[in-house]
């Protein structure tokens, strides 16, 4: 792994007010140490399993819990006490840390960290159960709506747990609280071409690009461990709800295309739920319309010199598909091939570079 811009603040204010929860044994505590803390702030890069810069210009939020020495998070995490919640961590002079409030290492005991990006995200209140919660077990975030018009530019992100930490560790030179970040979301990009060469003025056109029946709003669940003769839970995101078309393009112009593929959802690709798509029950939701990706194209008419006034379309369902999920921190990208088939819509899967998802080939229509 590779982190970048982080480093032990050695800070002279004084001690620590804490935050909820903290108590009065904690705060004598940190009042006998001046060791700052500081974050050692990274994003995972999994197809090298190494780590890429975190972007400085996104705050995060983290919350830490105390345990006396003696004492570690897997055996006695029912004990853990708040030493502070609810921190905006933003970076500052090479440090990333809060600047409103200097938080010191204790001089005996540990502390375990629970961190999510961007800090942004709404938390959720007495009133709302709506947003970011955090305790002991995770970060849980509930009815989170996004489509293309919003949170499309909020990448949702949890760092690992950091446990049973003393103080700054050094990571390849430089020291801090480690802090490594995972998507919790699942990333589209769709691109389109033509298969065949065409003659220049008369490429084939797309006027509409769209998934349908995608849901829109879910609630995200930590990993659990297993009780006592149970089983443990992986994370997910259930009670998913406001299906809807998301349309990627639309241009009643329309958009020539050639050899060369041609982006439809930009560099920063499409943020979407993770999601099974094909049809399916489940105990939280369940969905009776596999989703699909339809596509409104056309192609020149030499016999009249132009495009025909109304376009063809194509709908192809995920159900059957070789990838029919959205998994969580996946990207898939889809290529759209114009003129290559008979057959409207068809996949080739094929290997993507995101995490772990899939490259797929549509190929659609044919003269």
């Amino acid at each position: 792994m590779y982190f970048r811009h982080f480093g032990i603040a050695l800070l002279s204010a004084a001690a620590l007010l804490p935050l909820t929860g903290a108590c009065t044994k904690v705060e004598s505590v940190q009042a006998e140490s001046r060791i700052g803390l500081a974050y050692n702030v990274a994003l995972e890069q999994p197809r090298t399993k190494a780590a890429t810069a975190y972007s400085e210009s996104v705050p995060f939020k983290s919350y830490a819990w105390y345990l006396p020495a003696g004492k570690s998070w897997a055996r006695d995490k029912s004990d853990a006490t708040a030493y502070f919640a609810d921190a905006t961590i933003s970076f500052d002079s090479r440090v990333w840390r809060n600047t409103e409030q200097h938080y010191y290492w204790p001089k005996a005991g540990s502390l375990s960290f629970r961190s999510y990006s961007p800090a942004s995200i709404p938390v959720a209140s007495a009133t709302s159960t709506d947003g970011i919660s955090v305790d002991k077990d995770g970060v849980t975030l509930t009815n989170w709506v996004l489509n293309k018009t919003t949170n499309q530019d909020t990448d949702f992100m949890i760092a690992d747990l950091t446990s049973d930490r003393t103080a700054n560790v050094t990571t390849y030179g430089y020291l801090g609280v480690p802090t490594l970040f995972r998507h919790k979301l699942a990333k589209l990009t769709i691109q389109a071409s033509s298969g065949p060469v065409p003659t220049e003025g008369q490429e084939p056109k797309i006027y509409k690009i769209s998934l349908k029946y995608i849901f829109t709003k879910g609630t995200y669940t930590p990993a659990a461990e297993a009780a006592a003769g149970g089983t443990a839970t992986p994370e997910a995101w259930g009670s998913k709800d406001e299906m809807e078309e998301i349309v990627i393009f639309e241009d009643s112009a329309g958009q020539t295309v050639d050899t060369k593929a041609h982006n439809f959802t930009g560099a920063s690709g499409l943020l979407v739920i993770p999601q099974v798509l094909n049809a399916y029950t489940a105990a939280t939701d369940s969905r009776s319309t596999p989703a699909a990706i339809y596509v409104e194209y056309a192609y020149y008419d030499t016999a009249t010199g132009g495009y025909p006034s109304t376009p063809s379309s194509a709908e192809k369902s995920f159900e059957g598909v070789a990838s029919n999920l959205w998994a969580i921190g996946h990207q898939y990208t889809y290529s759209l091939v114009i003129g290559e088939e008979n057959d409207p819509i068809e996949f080739d899967a094929g290997v993507a570079d995101w995490s772990d998802g899939g490259s797929y080939t549509i190929k659609i229509g044919g003269e």
